[in-house]
């Protein structure tokens, strides 16, 4: 079975007894119809970002600046979407990013999204502000791929445990997210003044830590207060970390080590030599930093700087297979789907979330074929031309 069986799959049963698929194949309209799904707190959660929202469009509009230049005749009939990061075989250059609070969108929510990953193969990160815990998880797809997300807080016992937990619990990769020393001015949430973790949503893995409780209870003595958030906003974020307190990592952490949230080429190269095993190109799918560059454009000098060996993924803005396939040509290795996954989870829990990922792995394989490359290997920058931007020097926004 091939990924592309999923189209064949769709007309077939439309043929058949003229079953219609449940949600939308065009990734972008079902992302709109699952926003238009989501109570206020939940749409302005996940599908707002910063400030204007400017860093979040030009993660789009960077896969405007691209277009695949297909060749043909090459004898494409099994392409071999298969790919090897960090000496781990996978069936698709793709993964789900680390998303927190996923019971926003539905209430399965993590385990929900774990499941649809464990049933096509694709590697599952698990968000630290997840709304269950990394033991929940291994129970819910003990056969998943398992990566663990950590945002390095103020309370070293804390992150130690975490770290045991995520190794004992069979995660085998660490991210280390590193563009959220602070939370970024998100307007749409100030203005509910909804922040879900200061409610105690997408705190499970602290509240499942006996030792976090504990300094907890020491430390918040306030009569009444809903100790465990409380304490989370004394020890979250770390703005004050540093190059030199996060090579530590790497003795604390025994399987690959990746760092997220790269955009300058020179920081890169210093993930690279303070240990980390590879790179995730992001900026947080704009949630940061307002009028940040689009993640897509950062990734080839990224890819120059610390040349063809380093394994990179990318993510932030990727909904497509034909975005994939641009950023693999571009130099990434790997992509991660962030929202869109969510968006699927929220139209239809884990199925939906199936069917976000298969549709995206299907179109990419057709690409592969369209465009004439065998492997994953084969998608090069030969295979894209730069769009021209036109004699003002840019293109009309689509709104």
């Amino acid at each position: 079975m091939t990924w592309s069986d999923y189209q064949g799959e769709i007309y077939r049963r439309g043929r058949e007894d003229g079953t219609l698929p449940l949600w939308a194949c065009n990734m972008l309209e079902l992302e709109q119809r699952a926003i238009d799904t989501l109570d206020s707190a939940a749409r302005g959660y996940i599908a707002a970002s910063a400030g204007n929202g400017r860093t979040a469009r030009a993660n789009r509009d960077a896969f405007e600046d691209w277009a695949i230049t297909p060749r043909m005749l090459r004898g494409v009939s099994a392409p071999d979407t298969s790919t090897v990061i960090h000496g781990r075989s996978l069936p698709a250059p793709l993964a789900l990013a680390p998303v927190g609070v996923q019971s926003l969108a539905h209430p399965d929510a993590e385990q929900a999204t774990a499941r649809a990953a464990q049933s096509t193969g694709i590697p599952y990160s698990h968000s630290l502000a997840a709304t269950v815990s990394f033991e929940e998880i291994a129970l819910a797809a003990p056969a998943s791929t398992r990566w663990a997300q950590l945002y390095w807080i103020r309370d070293p016992e804390t992150v130690s445990s975490f770290l045991a937990r995520a190794a004992s619990a069979g995660f085998d990769t660490l991210i280390l997210t590193v563009d959220t020393p602070v939370l970024g001015w998100r307007p749409t949430d100030l203005d509910r003044a909804f922040l879900p973790f200061a409610e105690g949503i997408g705190i499970a893995n602290y509240t499942s830590d006996a030792g976090y409780m504990s300094r907890a209870r020491a430390t918040i003595t306030t009569e009444g207060a809903d100790i465990a958030p409380r304490y989370w906003e004394r020890v979250f974020p770390h703005a004050s970390l540093d190059w030199a307190e996060a090579a530590t990592l790497r003795s604390m952490w025994d399987g690959t080590l990746l760092i997220k949230g790269i955009q300058h080429p020179d920081d890169a190269q210093r993930g690279l030599d303070v240990g980390f095993d590879g790179i995730i190109v992001s900026n947080h799918g704009g949630r940061q930093i307002d009028s940040a560059i689009g993640s897509l454009r950062a990734l080839p000098a990224i890819r120059t700087a610390v040349g063809p060996d380093v394994p990179i993924l990318f993510d932030s803005g990727l909904r497509t297979g034909v975005d994939l396939f641009t950023a693999i040509a571009l130099g990434a290795n790997a992509g991660m789907l962030g929202r869109a996954f969510l968006y699927g989870l929220a139209l239809g829990g884990e199925e939906g979330v199936e069917h976000v990922i298969r549709s995206v792995m299907s179109e990419f394989e057709l690409t592969m074929m369209l465009a004439g490359a065998h492997t994953v290997a084969d998608i090069t920058p030969e295979l894209l031309s730069r769009v021209d931007p036109g004699p003002h020097g840019g293109r009309e926004r689509r709104e």
